[in-house]
């Protein structure tokens, strides 16, 4: 009788009970604002949420941080195929993932920070291979579309004036015949009572991604006021409504 059967036997039970060896597997997000620049620390930057998506186990959470990085490379020179838009210092989330088998993930994007309860989301869902590096070149390079918008008002007498800052979701600044071009740019600001509109101004420049509007001979009460944005080339599009009391 040949016994090398029975000797074999224990060794592949063995074999078979122990687990497979995680490997380390790097993995970078990357997040630029839609025709601008990266998204982190100016604006508070980009939640990142990594999630396994057969059992919904978070896998990883973080923030990018860093700069908005290179303005020639990311908004003047032309792009190449595989050409690397970030450098060193910009903004950035990176992990060290252990995974033993490929991996299937959903990346969840929320910011940027500076707009609190008003954050933008987007995700992305792909597979990761255990020991591949996905912290290559940009990583996982993902986009949120949109403006910044941050109103204060004022009352003198029955006229109301409306300041809002206005910028790309990276904190880039928008002026006229800027590299962000405002000349061009769809800025209004709404009254409404009850939901219903009853005025309405277009916001002017006034410096510094600054714009201006006055409401005049208004009566007192409650109102909400809109902001709205848009920018026609781009479709980048922001709003903010805040709650108003005239005396």
């Amino acid at each position: 009788m040949n016994p090398l059967p029975a000797l074999l036997l224990p060794l592949l039970m063995l074999c078979c009970s122990i687990p497979s060896l995680a490997i380390n597997t790097p993995l970078k997000v990357t997040v630029l604002s839609h025709d601008a620049k990266f998204i982190g620390d100016k604006t508070e930057g980009v939640s990142v949420t990594v999630t396994r998506l057969t059992d919904n186990q978070i896998l990883a959470q973080g923030k990018t941080q860093g700069k908005t990085g290179d303005t020639n490379r990311l908004m003047k020179s032309p792009k190449q195929r595989f050409e690397q838009l970030s450098t060193a210092d910009s903004a950035h989330f990176s992990v060290e993932l252990d995974l033993n088998q490929p991996t299937l993930v959903r990346i969840l994007i929320q910011g940027p920070g500076f707009l609190g309860a008003r954050v933008l989301s987007a995700s992305r869902d792909l597979w990761l291979l255990p020991g591949k590096d996905y912290q290559h070149g940009d990583g996982i390079l993902m986009t949120l579309q949109g403006f910044i918008i941050d109103t204060n008002w004022s009352q003198e007498g029955t006229t109301v004036t409306v300041d809002s800052l206005v910028n790309l979701l990276c904190g880039c600044p928008v002026e006229p015949d800027g590299l962000w071009n405002a000349a061009h740019y769809q800025l209004q600001a709404t009254l409404q009572q009850t939901g219903q509109p009853i005025a309405r101004q277009a916001l002017t420049f006034i410096g510094d991604s600054e714009f201006r509007a006055t409401f005049q001979d208004l009566t007192a009460g409650e109102y909400q006021l809109q902001i709205t944005a848009f920018d026609p080339k781009s479709l980048n599009t922001g709003v903010q409504t805040i709650i108003i009391q005239i005396d």
